[in-house]
């Protein structure tokens, strides 16, 4: 099967060690995992929004809820993946936004 190239965000989440224990054991690693992280904003609202049939915001084309393995930097912590649409136009940084009058930012 061929599919279309077009652009996408992919953002990943993955758990990090406590500052100091990088390079502690796996074993001292791994007891600070957590399998799933405290919050995920962009994943809970695209699931809502798909599931509702919203046709207004970028189409979740994807996502992979998992755990590292033995061998990664926090053993058995999450490891989540999210993909979405890059929908047409630019970017609105917030420097550009900022630096509006008022007016401009309407």
């Amino acid at each position: 099967m061929t599919r279309a190239k077009k652009p996408a965000f992919l953002p990943l989440y993955r758990q990090i060690p406590t500052v100091g224990t990088e390079y502690s054991s796996a074993q001292v690693r791994a007891s600070q995992a957590a399998p799933t992280p405290s919050r995920l904003p962009e994943l809970t609202a695209f699931k809502k929004l798909k599931v509702n049939g919203c046709d207004v915001v970028p189409d979740l084309l994807g996502y992979n809820e998992g755990q590292q393995g033995p061998n990664d930097i926090n053993p058995g912590g999450y490891d989540t993946t999210i993909v979405w649409d890059k929908v047409p136009g630019d970017p609105l940084l917030e420097q550009y936004l900022w630096n509006l009058t008022l007016e401009g930012r309407a």
